[in-house]
């Protein structure tokens, strides 16, 4: 599992202080500090879009065997009967519906080097994601929304002596 994690920006792996400060891993386990990307994506299953081709061909093949006037109330029948011979091929996970590719990638910590960190930023912001910059920025936005609080204290002149002003 270790052997796994590599950055992929640098190529550099996990310090021994990284590995050893969250110890034992667990299946979802990445080094402190350190960044886990999941890419994800569905498509359709190849397998399945044939095996759904192959039922309409066979429910169409067998139609064509009962008389014209009798097609279209038979149809409901015919389809029941082919969805049963392959329902439990559909189950099998060969051919289920979808498949979902993932693909994992880590990031050392972006503190850690100057150029990671500019293409950890780079990255949030192609992926749009919230820099930390953004966040302290909202929390400046946020602190300007405050009203300000009233206190006894009063401003005092430049070059007043600091000992009347500490007390």
């Amino acid at each position: 599992m270790l052997d796994d994690i590599v950055c992929s920006l640098s190529g550099m792996t996990p310090s021994d202080d990284e590995v050893m400060a969250d110890m034992p891993p667990d299946s979802n386990w990445i080094p402190v500090g350190w960044l886990r990307v999941t890419m994800e994506r569905k498509f359709l299953n190849p397998h399945w879009l044939k095996l759904q081709a192959l039922k309409h061909s066979l429910i169409e093949t067998t139609l064509q065997q009962v008389p014209e006037e009798h097609r279209e109330g038979q149809r409901e029948n015919v389809e029941v009967q082919v969805d049963a011979q392959y329902s439990q091929l559909e189950n099998h996970e060969k051919y289920k519906s979808t498949i979902i590719d993932k693909e994992i990638a880590y990031i050392a910590p972006p503190e850690s080097d100057e150029e990671i960190m500019e293409e950890y930023l780079r990255l949030l912001d192609l992926l749009g994601l919230d820099t930390f910059e953004d966040e302290d920025e909202g929390e400046d936005e946020q602190a300007e929304d405050v009203p300000a609080v009233e206190t006894d204290v009063q401003p005092t002149e430049e070059g007043e002596d600091a000992e009347k002003n500490a007390s």
